[in-house]
């Protein structure tokens, strides 16, 4: 699981397999970050995120998809 600078994660968050955190990107205590989330930089997570998407901005949402 690559994460890049400035990645702060809190407490007692539980990050699982083939998770990408890109620069800057913030992680609330207690959440769960899905298999295979990818979340780029600059966002900041509140609260628990399903695998398999891709993620922005604060709070962070789904990204848009074209």
């Amino acid at each position: 699981m690559p994460f890049a600078a400035q990645v702060g994660i809190a407490g007692a968050a539980v990050i699982e397999d083939e998770v990408i955190l890109w620069g800057q990107v913030g992680i609330s205590k207690t959440l769960t970050i899905g298999r295979g989330a990818v979340i780029n930089a600059q966002s900041g997570v509140p609260s628990s995120l399903p695998g398999g998407k891709v993620y922005f901005g604060y709070p962070v949402g789904e990204a848009r998809k074209n």
